[in-house]
């Protein structure tokens, strides 16, 4: 895991106060785990070892909800699952000697064939608190 720090805004997202609270919970273990790109493996049972441990939750179903909301996408590069947490980099600074991603971008905004069309920083984000 990862330090990361969250602005005080973030607890202001009309978007995100419609997730349920383990989403919520979620999101901000996300910021956590993904690597200095905001990616890491969509492994659904690592990620609950890593942010609910000690709780009984169903990490799939809350990470298809913060995707439905727009928080992160899920991909498949290679027949490998990952996820993305879009708005990564618009919140966080990674430290400068944290290694460079090694996971694949994700194609669809990579291409710039994303939502807002605007490749690896779409201009629609559900979290409103710059």
């Amino acid at each position: 895991m990862r330090a990361r720090n969250i602005k005080p805004g973030f607890l202001e997202s009309d978007v995100l106060a419609t997730c349920s609270f383990a989403a919520r919970i979620l999101f901000v273990g996300l910021w956590m785990v993904v690597d200095r790109e905001g990616r890491t493996e969509d492994r659904p049972l690592r990620i609950k070892g890593q942010v609910f441990r000690f709780d009984n939750v169903d990490i799939d179903a809350l990470l298809d909800e913060l995707a439905s909301k727009g928080f992160i996408t899920r991909y498949t590069v290679d027949g490998c699952k990952y996820l993305w947490i879009p708005k990564f980099l618009r919140h966080q600074t990674p430290h400068k000697n944290e290694k460079p991603s090694i996971i694949p971008p994700c194609p669809e905004w990579h291409s710039g064939n994303g939502p807002s069309g605007s490749g690896q920083n779409p201009t629609h984000s559900p979290m409103n608190h710059e």
